[in-house]
């Protein structure tokens, strides 16, 4: 009974592991420094104070992890959520380390991207799960706490 538990919860963290791998080796804006992206709405933008209160994150997890070499890793994943009625190409979330409550270390991501084939825009009133790990972190970081908020989003040009 607990062996077939715990072979559930490891085949289980697997696929979501597998999951977020292949999405993240595919998606060209994961590795790109966020100032390289063109028309994010973020904080301290005009449009970010109207549209922000509609993208949410939901059921935010944090899972620290050791990966199959025996290294450490922290998995983060949730569902973005827009409640607007504009459609997101593009969606930045921040992977953030604290030690209590020092801030140690933050990280932008791109879980939603245009550039990715498995990732379409989010559509007006609809969510999206996502999946992302992190296995490099500042020497500094006693593994205390880990965090992630929403960092920006781009909206869908029009289609004409």
């Amino acid at each position: 009974m607990v062996n077939e538990e715990l072979r559930l919860k490891c085949f289980a963290l697997l696929a979501l592991l597998l999951a977020g791998g292949l999405a993240c080796s595919s998606n060209p804006d994961i590795g790109k420094d966020p100032s390289e992206l063109e028309g994010i709405v973020r904080e301290g933008d005009s449009d970010w104070a109207w549209y922000s209160k509609y993208v949410t994150l939901q059921q935010p997890q944090v899972k620290m992890a050791k990966s199959f070499s025996g290294n450490r890793m922290v998995i983060f994943s949730g569902v973005i959520e827009n409640g607007g009625e504009k459609s997101l190409d593009l969606v930045e979330v921040e992977l953030i380390l604290f030690n209590f409550d020092e801030r140690v270390h933050g990280e932008v991501r791109v879980p939603i991207s245009p550039t990715s084939h498995y990732t379409k825009p989010l559509e007006p009133l609809s969510s999206r799960a996502f999946t992302l790990y992190m296995d490099e972190f500042p020497s500094e970081w006693r593994a205390s706490n880990a965090e992630m908020a929403i960092h920006g989003f781009r909206f869908q040009p029009d289609r004409d």
